[in-house]
């Protein structure tokens, strides 16, 4: 993983930590695959990214695609395993 990959990893984490306090939130690599793992009020969110997705954009456009995910964990809203990156992310 490059430097600039794992900065931004690291920064997502962050910004999921800082936006759900009481949550819980992990991080694990899955080969190209980059898994967060969100424990807010006892519901269990999967969010992964597509290292390309994390890798092509910047790390203000990254943060834009987890304002959902973080409504729905603020919610307790479904879907709660979320494909970042996928053609549903691409239309807002």
């Amino acid at each position: 993983m490059s430097g600039t990959l794992s900065f931004k990893t690291c920064e997502l984490l962050a910004h999921l930590r800082d936006r759900l306090p009481r949550a819980v939130v992990n991080y694990q690599r899955n080969g190209a695959m980059h898994e967060f793992q969100i424990d807010c009020a006892g519901l269990i969110y999967q969010v992964s990214f597509p290292e390309q997705v994390i890798d092509s954009r910047e790390e203000q456009a990254l943060k834009r695609l987890l304002r959902p995910v973080v409504e729905r964990a603020l919610l307790g809203a479904a879907p709660r395993r979320i494909f970042v990156g996928t053609m549903a992310d691409r239309r807002g």
